[in-house]
């Protein structure tokens, strides 16, 4: 809940220019995030002005991984996470994120509230599918060394009055695998 309270007050933006606020400390220039955020098809609500972004986290094999505000909503905020090597962070690419999605799966650049573990090198996102919480999907990533590979996947499409809380109920509305 502090991480999301944290999100929630530090995330602003609104423009292409938003990329020029990410701290320099990570390196990645600002036209890498800008073109990312682009592919990424982010939006921000008008009338924000920065990005705060969190601190860059070790991803393994000399990586790092930066996560980078992408939405805003009502009561949640998505973000997309880049991977890049401190010594050429002129190369950081935008990772994606694999979902079930009818027969197969589609991948997703950004994710709501994400949560990565740098011990696990695994990542976890909750999409709350309106504000009382009782319906929507989750997710668990494993890095591989190269990318993030679904682990676990949640979806509740009913929005019925009962809580959806996948991760303390692992084997309720889990579609994957």
């Amino acid at each position: 809940m502090k991480r999301v309270i944290l999100l929630l007050t530090g995330l602003v933006a609104s423009s292409p220019a938003w990329a020029k606020t990410v701290p320099e400390s990570s390196g990645v220039p600002s036209a890498v995030i800008a073109a990312a955020l682009a592919e990424a098809d982010c939006f921000w609500p008008t009338g924000n002005e920065a990005v705060v972004s969190w601190p860059a986290r070790p991803l393994g094999d000399a990586l790092m991984l930066l996560e980078i505000p992408c939405w805003q909503a009502a009561y949640q905020a998505g973000s997309i996470l880049m991977a890049y090597a401190p010594n050429a962070p002129e190369e950081a690419r935008l990772l994606r994120f694999p979902v079930p999605e009818g027969e197969g799966f589609t991948e997703k650049p950004s994710l709501t509230l994400p949560d990565y573990d740098p011990v696990t090198r695994q990542i976890t996102s909750l999409h709350r599918a309106r504000g009382p919480g009782d319906c929507g999907t989750a997710g668990r990533w494993q890095w591989t060394g190269e990318a993030f590979a679904l682990e676990s996947y949640w979806d509740k499409p009913d929005c019925d009055a009962e809580p959806f809380d996948p991760f303390n109920a692992p084997e309720a509305w889990q579609v994957y695998p």
